[in-house]
């Protein structure tokens, strides 16, 4: 068993999980990018094996993940210029 099929194995783990990766995209930028990165991962390992298949676990929260690395990635850190977050 991958870390993605614990993460994603009932609907409702998978929007815990969705909701705590989006909360700490706030955190510093230093962690935001693991963040990041985790979320990518995690999409990589929920792709479709099936031309077919039109959906995942992360499609009901597509919108609400979007719109949080999209916020990600304007947020500005006066402390921090080189945060790599875009």
């Amino acid at each position: 068993m991958h870390h993605a099929d614990v993460m994603a194995s009932t609907p409702e783990q998978t929007a815990l999980f969705v909701s705590v990766l989006m909360q700490s995209l706030a955190d510093k930028p230093k962690v935001s990018v693991y963040l990041c990165q985790a979320i990518e991962k995690l999409a990589e390992s929920l792709a479709h094996f099936s031309p077919d298949q039109q959906e995942n676990q992360l499609t009901p929260h597509f919108e609400l993940i979007a719109e949080s690395l999209f916020k990600n990635a304007a947020r500005v850190q006066e402390d921090d210029a080189n945060n790599g977050l875009v």
